[in-house]
């Protein structure tokens, strides 16, 4: 089978690193049209079967004949979410399979129907959050005969000794998506209710909570999702407490709530010089800065953590899963691109290898298999901890 892997920054860099390990990809052909990326990929991957591609991505009538060109296969959308629709379109019209890290945009549903008459999977939402976090949480619900609580936090952090600037924060994937998530609205369920948090009050103080992560510390967290979304996939009913929370070190909140409340990450332009700027993009490029880089030396570290609460042969019980992996030397990988980018990889790898067999839009919440994930994950060095435990009511 071959595999297209669209997108070669950070995480996409993952990706290759791992589709190589697999000689069942016979054509890996990964395409960006960035100069640096490009020279990069052509020092670091001698492989045969490796094709580095500079190839302006943008341009849709070009990447269909090009996609045309390479018969069937998985494609692997490393792009940032705007180019979702655009690709999974060209995907499914030419018979390919499609894999992407990015929240779902709804645009993409209408190709379900096509996807499934032509035989192929759409698979979103497959990194580490969201991705390996909703497995988790299938294989919690699959465990409980009800569901009362489901609380998901995510984190991808600099290591303590790290924490060098006064955001006690280090980029580890893309600055623009950092902010844009940053920028959404949160959904969350408290004391059975829905809560819809405006994007400017994630911030906030009364939002914020506490979390302890073993041999880590204390983190905050924020809500910084929509969590409704997923409880109508999942069918739960009466849930008293539900959210997807964003974790950092203790002042990092506080920060970030003066920038929202300035009105900062709302989505409109300003005026640099005379010319329409982004208002974003311009702080993405003040942030984009030597104090927010990792030394050759300093770790990054991803976090999840999954809660679920519920009831089991008429006990109460709690199943907790966490994940925490960091910055690999030897291959050259901070964490955040080893969770997501490998979760990527490992989705093309399992439709190619026919255990994802599901086809239309399919779902790491409803349609992943955990054990087989798990699995996966370990032979890469990635492990999850599982806990079940009884608990009072």
């Amino acid at each position: 089978m071959n595999v297209v892997l669209l997108g070669i920054g950070l995480q996409g860099r993952a990706v290759l690193h791992d589709l190589v390990k697999n000689s069942d990809f016979k054509n890996i052909i990964a395409i960006d049209n960035d100069p640096r990326k490009i020279n990069w990929a052509h020092r670091n991957f001698e492989d045969g079967r490796v094709k580095i591609i500079k190839f302006d991505i943008s341009q849709k009538g070009s990447l269909d004949n090009f996609i045309r060109n390479y018969g069937k296969g998985v494609i692997i959308d490393m792009l940032p979410a705007s180019f979702m629709e655009m690709i999974s379109e060209i995907a499914v019209n030419n018979d390919w399979h499609y894999v992407n890290t990015n929240y779902t945009v709804d645009n993409i549903f209408k190709l379900d129907s096509k996807a499934r008459d032509k035989n192929l999977t759409i698979l979103p939402e497959f990194g580490l959050d969201p991705g390996i976090d909703l497995v988790m949480a299938k294989d919690a619900i699959s465990k409980m005969d009800t569901v009362k609580k489901y609380n998901s936090y995510g984190a991808g952090i600099p290591e303590k000794k790290a924490c060098t600037n006064p955001l006690k924060y280090k980029i580890s994937w893309n600055i623009n998506s950092l902010i844009n998530s940053y920028s959404r609205k949160a959904k969350i369920i408290s004391e059975s209710n829905l809560v819809e948090i405006p994007a400017e009050n994630i911030f906030d103080n009364k939002w914020i909570h506490k979390i302890s992560i073993e041999n880590v510390g204390q983190l905050e967290a924020f809500p910084n999702g929509d969590v409704e979304k997923y409880l109508k996939m999942a069918e739960f009913e009466n849930i008293e407490e539900a959210g997807r929370y964003t974790m950092r070190w203790p002042g990092h909140s506080k920060f970030w709530n003066k920038i929202a409340k300035l009105g900062l990450l709302k989505d409109k332009n300003i005026k640099v010089k005379g010319k329409d700027v982004p208002q974003r993009t311009l702080l993405a490029k003040l942030l984009d800065n030597e104090e927010l880089q990792y030394k050759e030396d300093e770790k990054d570290l991803s976090i999840i953590k999954v809660n679920i609460t519920g009831n089991k042969d008429e006990e109460n019980i709690k199943i907790t899963y966490d994940l925490i992996d960091e910055r690999d030397f030897e291959c050259d990988l901070y964490s955040m691109q080893r969770t997501v980018g490998f979760a990527a990889s490992i989705g093309a790898q399992m439709i190619e290898q026919g255990s994802i067999s599901k086809r239309g839009i399919i779902s790491p919440l409803l349609d992943i298999d955990y054990s087989e994930l798990k699995n996966e994950l370990e032979d890469r060095d990635i492990k999850i901890n599982e806990k079940i435990e009884k608990i009072d009511d």
